[in-house]
């Protein structure tokens, strides 16, 4: 099933990214492409169709919330309904409150393995439960 996935990562840097990336690898996902803030994650949001997009919490100065923002504002795009998964290392209640906010569909917690994002994903696809976050590395809360 994730073999046959498309996700953009984006963060802050390009190397951030390249960490989600192995983790993404790890889990089965074949096609990942990388960007490194908004400009690049832009580009890539306006070639390609993407099943997923993974930000991470910091992937601008204005923060994801603000990053969400900008690719629903590209109507008619083809990524304006894609979900958002963020990575973070904290999941407390205002950044759950911010991610529900920006229509975010799943927050985990960094650092996560690829068994941690393939549970999380098999999950998110089939929206069978609500996970409830107990703060360690790897968790998440579907939104």
């Amino acid at each position: 099933m994730l073999d046959q996935c498309s996700i953009l990562v984006a963060d802050a840097t390009y190397q951030m990214a390249e960490i989600k990336k192995s983790a993404l690898r790890a889990a089965g996902v074949r096609s990942v492409r990388l960007a490194a803030g908004l400009v690049p994650s832009l580009e890539w949001l306006k070639r390609e169709t993407f099943d997923f997009i993974l930000l991470d919490e910091n992937v601008t100065a204005g923060g994801f919330a603000s990053f969400i923002a900008r690719i629903r504002d590209q109507s008619p795009g083809r990524n304006v309904h894609t979900p958002i998964l963020v990575a973070s290392s904290r999941l407390d209640e205002g950044l759950l409150r911010a991610a529900r906010g920006a229509g975010v569909a799943l927050v985990l917690r960094k650092p996560f393995s690829g068994n941690d994002i393939r549970s999380k994903i098999t999950q998110l696809l089939g929206r069978q439960s609500h996970l409830m976050s107990s703060g360690n590395a790897g968790e998440a809360v579907l939104l």
